[in-house]
This record gives structure tokens, sequence and C-alpha cells, in this order.
């Protein structure tokens, strides 16, 4: 692979940097300059990704973006190429904004707090939001989330999820509440994603017995814990949802 490859694979995956080849990711350990524009090229993306709603566009989106563009190029670059990356900058927004309107997650009748907690994870799975913190393991995971005082599973989950790879987490606010979501490597390289809250007041779910249910391409199991609330979704086979759960 050469440098242009590797950086073209690297640009292509700035908020999902586990989706990159080993042989890119050892290009930019080695090469310090393209380190440092993956590392603007990461920044820039999450900012625009934060602008992003499930919704609508919020106000002054296209504003931040001029900003944002502006503050990454260099003070001297050509007036047409400062043109041009506005140009493609508002192309790439405007491309996400298509493509997240056609892959809302939710259909059919589901609780609003789980049609949040779905999108969340959405956004989360497609790299339209960037995790907060990295890690290999859920036990990694457990301690970032108690250190920030974010909403943390309980030590015990069921099935094998606690002995699963996990990419890191995230934290977000669902309908006003916050919530971690923490995200897992499957089998066959799936993914799933587990949404926490520290509340167990929410309506249609039970204690320790998950409820499973589909929405598009998702698989779902929602059950609360002690006074934790749950949500586990998967793009993988049902099959794969009751592994993890221990429920096959």
């Amino acid at each position: 692979m050469t440098r242009e490859e590797a950086r073209l694979e690297l640009d292509a995956t700035t908020l999902r940097p586990q989706d990159a080849s080993a042989e890119a990711r050892a290009h930019a350990e080695r090469d310090a300059d393209l380190a440092a524009w993956v590392e603007q090229r990461r920044t820039f993306d999450e900012s625009v990704a934060d602008l992003l709603t499930p919704d609508a566009a919020p106000a002054g989106l296209r504003e931040k973006l001029l900003a944002l563009e502006f503050a990454s190029l260099p003070a001297k670059k050509p007036v047409r190429w400062m043109r041009r990356g506005l140009m493609s900058a508002a192309a790439a927004v405007a491309c996400l904004w298509l493509g997240w309107a056609m892959i809302d997650p939710v259909s059919g009748e589901m609780p609003p707090w789980q049609a949040e907690s779905l999108r969340a994870i959405n956004r989360v799975d497609h790299g339209l939001a960037a995790l907060d913190e990295r890690a290999p393991t859920y036990e990694e995971v457990r301690k970032l989330l108690i250190s920030s005082g974010a909403p943390c599973p309980g030590k015990i989950l069921p099935g094998c999820l606690c002995s699963q790879p996990t990419f890191g987490c995230k934290r977000v606010k669902i309908d006003g509440l916050p919530a971690t979501i923490i995200c897992f490597q499957t089998r066959e390289n799936k993914e799933a994603h587990l949404i926490v809250f520290d509340d167990a007041t929410f309506p249609d779910v039970e204690q320790r017995l998950p409820k499973l249910r589909t929405s598009q391409k998702w698989h779902l199991a929602t059950w609360s814990d002690g006074d934790k609330t749950y949500m586990l979704a998967t793009r993988a086979e049902e099959v794969e949802l009751k592994r993890l759960l221990g429920v096959l």
C-alpha cells in the first residue's frame, strides 16, 4: 500500500478508525505528517457530525460549517481553492444529511425513548457520531465511565456481553436524560451497541427479562436490572442478539 492509498483509506474512516486496515494504520504510525493530517480531518469530521441531529438541521449550520472549513485552511491558500474546499464541505454535509434521512432505523410503533435511543445508536454505527473514549475491553470501558460519572452498567450483564471485545463508548442524552452507548465487537466483525440509563422507570420494560423486537434492519432487546435500563441493538442476525443475551 502506498502512502496515498493509506491516506485515502484513513480519510474514509476518520469517524470509524476500527474500519481502517492494519496496513493503513501502520503508515500513520510511521509518518508523523500523515498522522497529523488524519487527526485534523478527524477533528473536522467530528465537528460536522456533532452539528447534525436526527430530526432537522440546527439553526446556523451553514455558518458553523463555513467557520470550520476556513479554520482548517492555510492562511495564504488561493481563493479558488478556498471556494472549492467550501463547495466540497457543503456537498459532503448534504450527502450526510440525505443519507441520514434514508437510513432512519425506526419503524412501527415504538416508545419515544426507544426510538431516540435507536437513532443515537444508528448514528454511532454509521460513523455520524464519534466515540468519546476508546477501549478494547468492557472492564476498561467501565473504569472510564465510573471515573467520569457517566451512566454505567452493573458489573453483571446478560449472556456473554462482558467477555466481548469493545471499541469504546459515547455519552449521549435521550429525552434530556444522560445515557451511555457502549460498542461491542461480535462474531464476523459485526457490532452490537448497548445503551444504559441510570433510570428504571421507563414504560414497557421488564426486570431482567429482555424483550426482543426488530426495526428496519436492527434487532433490539430492552430490559431493566435494578436501577438501570438497557437497550441492546445490532444489525447482525437475531440469533447473534440471542447469543449475546444468553437466551438461545
